[in-house]
């Protein structure tokens, strides 16, 4: 017979792989639902994008890092926002 902790670690170890795969999961369709709606960006240069509909500011990208803007920002704020946006980028 086995020990019982042995059981009791198999089991947690699969309840553990289930729930990294799930959290897997949902990270992969969040991705693809995002660059979905990224689809509509307009390149204003600089590596800067803005798209209509999006909810908040933010940068996507490791190697080539762009900033995505909703479309329907005001020109100030706008320009907070990607000086804040760029600060991001700096510090990696």
């Amino acid at each position: 017979s086995a020990n019982p902790m042995q059981r009791f670690l198999a089991v947690a170890q699969l309840v553990w792989l289930a729930g990294a795969a799930g959290l897997l999961l949902y990270a992969a369709l969040s991705t693809l639902r995002l660059r979905r709606q990224l689809k509509n960006a307009v390149c204003e240069g600089d590596n800067i994008y803005t798209v209509p509909g999006l909810a908040t500011p933010f940068v996507m990208g490791i190697l080539r890092p762009k900033i995505y803007l909703p479309s329907d920002l005001r020109e100030e704020e706008r320009g907070y926002i990607l000086l804040h946006e760029r600060a991001h980028l700096r510090r990696g």
